[in-house]
């Protein structure tokens, strides 16, 4: 990304131009940390795995597949015609991108919890697939104006007072609730873009502010902790 004059430009590999605009959304989970200079914030990748019961393997043979989604420490979608998709394991720190057969033994295990099922020994027959959410320490999502890369202040302590960078907005670390998040974010974001009345509250607000952990440190600061 590049800042000209009022407008940003995005740009491919080569320097070209791909287009432009007086306003940019990243929206692209740890690359728009990246984007911002790598700042040093509490968010990271988080390995998960999710396992996949092909229709080959009759499922009644062991339990009812629900009509429902179920979840609680783990979750289960309804049957269609590829199989059910249930999981999900959750590894900081881990890069691995093979599906793991330990994984899949972890999510069978949280399906016979859900099933109240015993179903060691299928592991064979599952399939899989392996992606990273990224994740906040609060488990909430950045959502906002972002904030500029510049020393915290001590007069920083509130989210309004952090100085932002022109133009440019975050949607990112929606963590393992993204689709949950999605559509109440999106109207955050284009109320803060646009000027329009907020669906959330001043508090709910700053407590999804990417501006918050340049306010946690300014804070620590002010109290010499």
């Amino acid at each position: 990304l590049r800042r000209i004059g009022e407008r940003w430009q995005l740009l491919d590999a080569t320097g070209a131009v791909i287009d432009e605009s007086e306003v940019v959304v990243l929206a692209n989970a740890g690359d728009a940390l990246r984007l911002l200079g790598q700042p040093a914030w509490p968010v990271e990748k988080v390995r998960g795995q999710v396992s996949w019961w092909p229709p080959q393997i009759r499922m009644k043979d062991f339990f009812t597949p629900p009509r429902i989604p179920v979840a609680g420490t783990g979750y289960l979608l309804p049957a269609t015609g590829s199989g059910i998709v249930f999981g999900a394991t959750s590894q900081r720190g881990d890069n691995d991108p093979p599906v793991r057969a330990s994984d899949h033994a972890l999510n069978l295990a949280q399906l016979a919890r859900l099933t109240g099922t015993d179903l060691e020994g299928s592991i064979e027959d599952l399939q899989g697939r392996t992606g990273w959410r990224w994740v906040s320490d609060d488990r909430l999502p950045l959502i906002g104006a972002a904030p500029q890369t510049v020393p915290p202040s001590l007069r920083m302590d509130q989210a309004r007072l952090v100085p932002r960078i022109p133009g440019l907005f975050m949607f990112t670390a929606l963590g393992s609730r993204g689709i949950a998040w999605s559509a109440l974010g999106a109207q955050v974001l284009a109320s803060i873009i646009s000027g329009a009345p907020s669906p959330l509250e001043a508090s709910l607000l700053d407590a999804v502010d990417p501006a918050r952990f340049i306010v946690r440190e300014a804070r620590r600061r002010t109290t010499g902790g």
